[in-house]
């Protein structure tokens, strides 16, 4: 097999890989590792040249350590405007993130946290970062950092716009004793309204992280509150 051959054959199988994730990532180098054990014995390439293969390839978008699927869209080149040179330093900043989260308002009605600590060390101690959709608008994100309606829900107690029986689950049938950090700021974010309507958010963080229930929790627990008060 010829190095463009097997190159070929190792961002299919890493394209593959990827596209069983529920969450669409993986880490590059367990990507890379998942890829030399498809491609066997056989092949001559090890991690490091597949990992640069996936870096290179504009079939894949790396940021920092995770990997997902670009959707046939190339990424841009990186400007040599000042524009370019802060959207660089941003990204140097999600690639450090453990969770990102970005909110549409800077404005929400919310139950309170029981959180009386320090809200910017503890977001600085799980590497949280959280920024408004309009990238542009400082003060809303500012905004967003300083209202009490986002402090963390650092534990199940807070929760409770969430149904009961969900956070039993949690608790009881799966042994967790608080939520993630993801968890712990996605959620104020999900659970209160902004003029009646629920809030948006993307939230970026590693694999393992608890993401999908960070996203899932609120969703399931509003479609639940629905169908009781459909029978009620």
């Amino acid at each position: 097999m010829g190095a463009s051959d097997e190159t070929s054959v190792a961002l299919k199988a890493a394209k593959k890989s990827l596209k069983r994730q529920d969450s669409g990532s993986m880490k590059l180098k367990a990507l890379a590792k998942v890829v030399v054990d498809k491609m066997g014995d056989d092949a001559k390439a090890d991690v490091k040249a597949v990992k640069k293969w996936i870096a290179n390839s504009d079939k894949f978008n790396v940021d920092g350590k995770i990997v997902t699927l670009a959707n046939g869209k190339k990424r841009d080149k990186p400007s040599t405007s000042d524009e370019g040179s802060n959207d660089k330093k941003s990204k140097k900043k999600m690639k450090k993130s453990n969770g990102t989260v970005v909110s549409d308002d800077d404005d929400a009605t919310a139950a309170p946290s029981s959180f009386t600590g320090d809200v910017s060390k503890w977001r600085k101690e799980h590497k949280i970062v959280m920024k408004s959709a309009r990238d542009d608008d400082k003060k809303a994100t500012e905004s967003i950092n300083t209202t009490s309606a986002y402090h963390p829900y650092t534990s199940f107690e807070d929760c409770k716009e969430i149904a009961s029986s969900l956070i039993q689950q949690c608790t009881k049938g799966n042994g967790f004793t608080k939520p993630s950090p993801i968890q712990a700021q996605c959620w104020p974010v999900l659970l209160h309204s902004l003029e009646g309507k629920k809030r948006d958010i993307v939230g970026i963080a590693e694999t393992g992280s608890g993401k999908t229930l960070a996203f899932a929790l609120p969703a399931l627990s509003a479609m639940y509150e629905s169908q009781k008060d459909k029978i009620s």
